[in-house]
């Protein structure tokens, strides 16, 4: 699944989400959270920023293959962590909210 991200920030944002992103990279403390708010901010697909889960085991079980990204934009959706909302603007980080809860349906859907 890609986002659209045509217009949806100003440069001044964009540039401040990019350096915040750097900061935290350089630190080495992104989540997932963080990589599912890149993907979108960015509109990047989610499958470049998670993989999906092959064990046999937990696919098994009822794991859906893409529980990772789905788990990262839910929770970024309903509760961004606290790295989130310190680090990014709180316009970007609502944008990016509003997208996710839009995404969230199709990407329970999505298959490995």
């Amino acid at each position: 699944m890609t986002f659209q991200q045509d217009g949806l920030l100003t440069i001044e944002s964009l540039r401040a989400f990019r350096a915040a992103f750097r900061r935290l990279a350089n630190a080495r403390k992104l989540t997932a959270q963080h990589m599912a708010l890149h993907a979108i901010i960015m509109g990047k697909p989610l499958n470049r920023a998670f993989s999906p889960i092959t064990n046999a085991t937990k696919l098994a079980n009822g794991r859906n293959p893409w529980d990772g990204a789905a788990s990262a934009i839910a929770g970024l959706a309903h509760s961004p962590d606290a790295a989130c909302v310190a680090a990014f603007e709180a316009d970007t980080l609502e944008l990016a909210r509003a997208l996710a809860r839009q995404a969230l349906p199709a990407i329970m859907k999505m298959e490995a």
